[in-house]
């Protein structure tokens, strides 16, 4: 039986644009989603928006919290103040009903991130040609933070 397999967002020959805003993180999961199919991805970036870890995972047996505990392996310096954005990329199935399950995770995931002194900034899933922010559909007047120079901003 072919097993999974895993894919560093990061490395020689790997370079992943800024991640600043809204936009560029739907980019990030379209991008996700092009080059590896199905998987579960995490990034962390610093304040100007530059990818500083970041792990694909395309096994079935992959969660996406395998993905960001991989991610938040990083140098302390590169996790402590860091934002991380969470992908999951669906291939054509449909996403345009939120599951229970993916509410329950998204709060679970937060809990995980900030216990290592980064910002979660949002779970972006790509799934049949749409988009979903966790963070905007638990929170819808949260609004999405931005990235860029002088640091994290809120959007208006």
């Amino acid at each position: 039986m072919k097993r999974g397999g895993r894919r560093r967002a990061r490395g020689p020959g790997v370079q992943w644009e800024p991640i600043r805003n809204f936009a560029d993180a739907c980019v990030t999961a379209l991008a996700v989603h092009a080059q590896l199919g199905r998987a579960r991805a995490a990034f962390v970036m610093d304040d100007v928006g530059t990818v500083k870890q970041g792990w694909a995972l395309t096994g079935p047996e992959h969660t996406l919290g395998d993905a960001l505990h991989l991610a938040l392996l990083g140098p302390r310096d590169e996790i402590v103040g860091g934002h991380v954005l969470l992908v999951t990329a669906h291939g054509d199935d449909d996403i345009s009903v939120l599951a229970e399950d993916d509410v329950a995770s998204w709060h679970r995931l937060q809990g995980t991130i900030e216990s290592r002194g980064a910002r979660a900034l949002d779970w972006v899933q790509y799934g049949g040609e749409l988009f979903r922010s966790l963070r905007l559909s638990v929170e819808p007047d949260a609004g999405w933070p931005t990235l860029g120079r002088g640091g994290l901003r809120a959007s208006p």
